[in-house]
């Protein structure tokens, strides 16, 4: 069994927002997931799940999570490969509509609307569950909208 490296920190941002993350992976199996945490005992809130064999059997995914469930709210349509080694910037927005937007290296990869949670977020976290991965950079910021 995989036993999940977790780092996470408490800062506040919009339910409006911009993630930028700046990665690189050589990994052919596990996943890495930023999770956006909520109220003021950091209680997880949406996940992103990026498998490195990202494909339509394996995508990328937002995960809402309530009352210690989890609904898939958004799967990629397009699958880029991003085990390659090189440094690539994902983008997760959400915009005050609720529409939320990921991109890999400015290419939209995954579409939806979410408007179940509402407040700001109390913090993030980015986990390693098996894989091989190296993080650059991670910026946070009020979405402008539209996209």
């Amino acid at each position: 069994p995989v036993q999940p490296a977790y780092i996470y920190t408490k800062t506040s941002f919009p339910a409006a927002f911009e993630m930028n993350l700046k990665f690189m992976s050589t990994s052919l199996s596990g996943e890495m997931e930023i999770v956006l945490l909520g109220t003021k005992s950091l209680t997880p809130r949406y996940r992103l799940n990026l498998k490195p064999d990202n494909s339509e059997d394996s995508p990328i995914e937002i995960i809402r999570e309530s009352n210690s469930r989890q609904f898939v709210i958004g799967a990629a349509t397009k699958f880029p490969r991003v085990n390659d080694g090189k440094l690539h910037t994902l983008t997760w927005k959400r915009l005050t509509n609720g529409a939320m937007h990921v991109l890999i290296d400015g290419d939209v990869v995954l579409q939806t609307v979410e408007v179940y949670y509402k407040d700001s977020f109390s913090g993030f976290g980015i986990a390693n569950n098996g894989g091989s991965y190296e993080w650059d950079s991670f910026n946070i910021q009020k979405a402008l909208d539209p996209i």
